[in-house]
């Protein structure tokens, strides 16, 4: 189930990262993002609709769904550059100097720090995803945490550990090829110990080695909110 909410979540951020200027194509995507702004047509229609926009805007500033409770473990981790999951809508990202940007194919985001998205992808009004990639650091308070690109697989690991995450393995880790050299490729996800946020970790990068032991060698984060009652 897991497996299958993130690879959809990957499809739905392709679009976003189709508007990322990310440096030397840190990512496997640009291909399949190229694609599927070829084949999709919304161009035209968002064009079409340009009049209205500020109309179909103004709507969503409202939260379409109460929002939830903020738990401990987000309490943790958030506001970062303003924004919290779970507790920053449209209109409060717009006040704090953000623009709002929609995805073609649905939802909408902020780009924060060099490329940082937080996301609303089920249009509910107010942001619970969040994608990284190594062009946006890390804000301090996460440094302190141990976070780190520099970090190794094994390094990640230990980190999530020593917050008293649990850690499941999606993908173990293995050699594939890319550009012509061997990179590391592996994913796991970290809940929190109060199982309320999760961090899906994708390892498909790496200049520096393509060892466990390698630094550098992780390529993205998504993190959101969870429901602890969810399995």
């Amino acid at each position: 189930m897991k497996k299958r909410k993130i690879i959809g979540l990957l499809m739905l951020l392709l679009p976003v990262l189709a508007f990322a200027q990310a440096s030397g194509g840190q990512v496997k995507k640009p291909v399949k993002t190229a694609q599927q702004s070829a084949s999709a047509k919304p161009a035209k229609k968002a064009q079409a609709k340009k009049p209205a926009q500020p109309a179909k805007a103004s709507p969503a500033k409202v939260p379409t769904k109460a929002m939830p409770k903020l738990s401990m473990a987000i309490r943790q981790f958030f506001p970062i550059w303003g924004i919290t999951l779970n507790g920053t809508t449209w209109s409060q990202a717009e006040a704090l100097g953000y623009e709002v940007k929609s995805v073609h194919n649905g939802g909408k985001y902020v780009e924060v720090n060099k490329g940082a998205k937080f996301c609303d992808f089920e249009e509910v009004g107010y942001f619970n995803y969040i994608y990284l990639y190594p062009d946006s650091d890390f804000p301090s308070e996460w440094k302190k945490k141990g976070f780190s690109w520099d970090n190794s697989y094994d390094k990640w690991i230990q980190v999530f550990k020593n917050l008293g995450f649990s850690i499941e393995v999606v993908m173990e880790p293995t050699l594939m090829m890319e550009n012509g050299r061997q990179t590391l490729t592996a994913l796991f996800i970290a809940t929190s110990s109060d199982k309320t946020l999760e961090f899906s970790m994708d390892f498909n990068y790496g200049i520096d080695g393509n060892l466990t032991s390698s630094p550098k060698t992780l390529g993205s984060i998504i993190i959101w909110p969870k429901d602890p009652k969810e399995k």
